[in-house]
């Protein structure tokens, strides 16, 4: 994975009280869209060539803390420089929680504020890539933790109670682009081409719905329309949407001119769906496009099982994928959330047993589930061979 390098950011003013967040009043700058891209939840929001960062909890008492998955190292560590910290206490310099991601050479932290019962707001942390260490922290619009927002590099961009919204990541500056863009806050579909794609309804027509590009002006224009429910969205990769039609189970493929054609009529074959025209089971983004492949997750009959389907995209054949990976009292498929020079990031999930303190000040032990990462090559992947090369855990 290829990341542009940006130069250092300036710090942000620290953080003093609950005040409310500073805005803009001048216009902010178009977005420039050749660098667009989605900071979707996963490795994937704060992934280099080097590893990803992660929130992670290391003890059932403690905070959790930032740390960093280093590929060459094939391990995690502590992004903590004190010496002798046990990272057990809110003391440790690298307590962190929320969502977080990397732009450029700066990380970006977010949660919802609680210091106070009034102040309304999303509190941001903001950490040098390099060490992790806290540069400063601020009070910003409440709703950033509850999105997916998107990134031009230099700043984020995210729909919040409507109002799209652009947050500079060297000033902590937030500048509202557009009033009402939208009726509420939603998340992006993904960056399709050069644009961002948004999952509208249709205004006089709620059972139409509308997928919109948006233009350099902050309007949206209306790409395709489905009537609710007859469609499944896939996965969106570069410069290509795909779907399933959830009466045929045919997958199309369509671009930003609004084009479409079938890819595959293959999944029409298969008795995986619940009722013989419910293509429910195709669920909405069911994978990414990997070595040329696109990955289809297909919830098995029995609601308690899944299976990863891979579909060629050349000769429009699918195969399954038969590694499973099983969590949360069920089988589901190996999810992948990179390819890298190392092979494809891959999660697995381990039983572990937890204590917590119960309703009557007793103490209850759990069953639970730790994720933990490692690779595998894409032939062994599609092949069903669990080669895996993990990578050392420190979480719970």
């Amino acid at each position: 994975m290829k990341l542009r390098p940006i130069a250092v950011l300036t710090a942000l003013a620290l953080l003093t009280g609950c005040t409310a967040p500073a805005q803009a009043t001048d216009p902010a700058p178009a977005v420039p869209q050749s660098e667009l891209r989605l900071l979707a939840p996963g490795p994937g929001s704060a992934l280099n060539e080097q590893g990803f960062f992660a929130v992670d909890t290391l003890s059932e008492e403690g905070p959790s803390v930032l740390t960093f998955y280093d590929f060459e190292e094939m391990g995690q560590r502590v992004l903590c420089d004190a010496p002798d910290c046990t990272h057990d206490s809110d003391a440790c310099p690298a307590a962190c929680s929320g969502a977080i991601y990397l732009v450029g050479d700066t990380l970006l932290a977010m949660t919802a504020d609680t210091s106070t019962s009034y102040c309304n707001y999303t509190r941001l942390e903001r950490r040098s890539a390099q060490d992790g260490r806290l540069l400063d922290q601020r009070l910003v619009l409440y709703g950033w933790q509850s999105v997916t927002p998107y990134t031009d590099g230099s700043a984020l961009y995210a729909c919040l109670n409507g109002d799209l919204v652009r947050l500079d990541v060297s000033t902590g500056l937030e500048t509202v682009l557009k009033r009402r863009f939208l009726t509420e806050s939603r998340s992006p579909l993904g960056i399709l081409g050069d644009r961002v794609l948004w999952d509208t309804t249709e205004t006089d027509d709620p059972t139409t719905r509308v997928l919109s590009l948006m233009q350099d002006d902050y309007s949206l224009q209306p790409l395709f329309r489905f009537a609710q429910g007859s469609v499944k969205l896939l996965c969106l990769e570069q410069d290509t949407l795909y779907w399933a039609d959830t009466k045929t189970g045919i997958v199309y493929a369509g671009n930003s001119s609004g084009e479409s054609q079938p890819v595959t009529d293959a999944l029409t074959s298969y008795r995986w769906v619940r009722t013989e025209d419910d293509w429910s089971s195709v669920q909405s983004w069911g994978g990414q496009v990997v070595d040329g492949k696109l990955l289809v997750d297909v919830t098995e009959p029995d609601l308690l099982s899944s299976t990863c389907y891979a579909v060629d995209l050349s000769s429009g054949e699918i195969s399954p994928c038969p590694l499973t990976d099983y969590w949360n009292g069920y089988s589901h498929p190996v999810a992948v959330w990179a390819e890298t020079e190392h092979g494809l990031l891959v999660s697995q999930h381990e039983r572990v047993m937890r204590t917590t303190m119960g309703q009557d000040g007793g103490f209850v032990t759990y069953e639970s589930d730790r994720t933990l990462y490692g690779f595998l090559t894409p032939e062994d992947f599609f092949a069903g061979r669990p080669k895996y090369r993990m990578m050392t855990s420190l979480s719970i």
